[in-house]
């Protein structure tokens, strides 16, 4: 099987991206597509959130997350060279 066509039916029923949504309650950012709970994780763990935002815009391809998460473009331009350099020093 493709990675593309694994990717179709992992994503399979999920909403358009336009429905993309951050929630803060009790301390907890929720983040859904339509009525599906993408991520969970206590507002304050940067490192959640940056996982969060690296697999919206990378593996789901969602556009707009920057806005939704509340990031500038220079923090999420920042954040992809940080992940990029990190995966190249991680390759054998």
């Amino acid at each position: 099987m493709s990675t593309v066509a694994a990717q179709m039916l992992i994503l399979q029923g999920i909403p358009e991206p336009a429905d993309l949504c951050r929630t803060e309650v009790d301390g907890q950012t929720v983040i859904t597509v339509g009525a599906r709970v993408i991520a969970c994780y206590d507002t304050g763990d940067l490192g959640m959130r940056n996982f969060t935002v690296l697999t919206l815009t990378g593996a789901l391809r969602f556009s707009g997350v920057g806005e939704v998460m509340g990031l500038t473009a220079q923090h999420r331009h920042r954040d992809r060279q940080r992940s990029c350099v990190a995966a190249s020093r991680a390759q054998p």
